[in-house]
């Protein structure tokens, strides 16, 4: 209890006393609180300490070998989320659906295409469990991975069952990366079907229209979001730094630091454009006026990265969580900010979590 408490604070100093108690205690050798200290420290981009919790157990279960993959799977660490799933069958421990779901997901984060596929065909095959629709959401990512939006369609046409809403999801997220504005309306519309009040499916179609200059077709959706009376929340990112957890909004000008982020923004965006970064051009919607427009250059990623740049010592790693989806302007400039200062700075966004390294993402850019 007092650990899942931890995860929803996001606090990593918390989930460490807990830690230390459940072993002062004499629970340090309890299956359940070690898998929930596993999937704890997976959850929140420590994945050594997963690792190392997960070694030290004396006994395991199918639920702590899952929390493990699905960790190394989360953080862009495909290969060995497969390591470990095939260690698991070694043992003999028998995988369930969220084992296959933990693996191929893994697969799928890491681009592990022919690994994933001989993964999804075993299932049947070798273990006696059909796919699900989770299963099924895998694969189409992979294919969008890949750009082949017509295999993965055919999936979805071809799946032994009607087509979930996680499934059409994954093709909408798969039209957008790849630029397919038909394909992607399509699924978004099919989305609305099933979840007509989900905000998240009207926001994906909104960049897809954005992205592709359609202006009228986004203020449509924008305008289907008031009718509705949906409102985007405000995006919000926040880091932990010295045991204290400090909120940001895009725009935010609340810190008692204001001053010095902003200013640590404008000197990264001057270093980084030495580096090729161009800003997204962004062409303002009808109802956007030029204030708005403005915020969208100190989205809350960017302030909570400022903040722990000048906060934390040179070299050490950031950890960054976001309320939201972080958009590709923002993606490309932490890629950059990365490489600069060469520290690593890992963002856990609503899809997955972002290792940013030496100029690139541990995502491949699909997220």
């Amino acid at each position: 209890m007092i650990i899942r408490i931890c995860s929803r604070l996001a606090s990593i100093e918390h989930a460490k006393q807990a830690h230390a108690s459940l072993v002062r205690y004499g629970f340090g050798l309890d299956i359940v609180a070690n898998t929930a200290l596993v999937d704890f420290y997976s959850k929140w981009g420590r994945i050594e300490n997963a690792q190392r919790v997960f070694e030290r157990m004396p006994r395991k279960n199918t639920v702590s070998w899952n929390a493990l993959v699905a960790g190394y799977g989360n953080h862009g660490r495909g290969a060995e989320a497969v390591e470990l799933f095939e260690q698991m069958l070694r043992e003999r421990m028998r995988p369930n659906h969220i084992t296959f779901l933990a693996v191929l997901s893994a697969c799928s984060y890491s681009r592990l295409s022919e690994c994933g596929w001989e993964i999804f065909q075993s299932m049947s095959r070798d273990h006696n469990i059909k796919p699900r629709a989770m299963h099924y959401a895998c694969m189409i990512e992979l294919l969008g991975q890949e750009g082949l939006l017509d295999e993965a369609f055919a999936l979805i046409r071809g799946a032994p069952f009607k087509p979930t809403a996680n499934m059409w999801a994954a093709l909408l997220t798969a039209s957008r990366v790849n630029g397919n504005l038909e394909l992607g309306k399509f699924a978004a519309e099919k989305l609305y079907g099933m979840e007509p009040e989900k905000l998240g499916n009207y926001v994906v179609l909104l960049n897809i229209y954005n992205q592709s200059g359609k202006l009228k077709e986004a203020a449509a959706v924008l305008h289907t979001l008031r009718r509705k009376g949906l409102r985007m929340l405000p995006a919000c990112s926040w880091i932990e730094v010295n045991k204290q957890s400090h909120v940001f909004l895009s725009g935010d000008k609340c810190h008692v630091q204001t001053n010095e982020i902003y200013q640590k923004v404008g000197s990264l965006i001057l270093e980084i454009s030495k580096h090729g970064y161009v800003p997204e051009e962004k062409t303002l919607l009808p109802d956007m006026d030029e204030q708005e427009q403005r915020v969208l250059l100190y989205h809350s990623e960017k302030l909570a990265i400022a903040y722990g740049l000048i906060n934390t010592m040179n070299g050490s790693p950031l950890q960054i969580v976001q309320s939201h989806l972080i958009c590709n302007d923002c993606h490309n400039v932490i890629k950059l900010i990365a490489l600069v200062t060469r520290r690593e700075i890992v963002l856990r966004d609503s899809s997955r979590f972002h290792h940013f390294r030496d100029g690139s993402c541990s995502c491949g850019d699909y997220w």
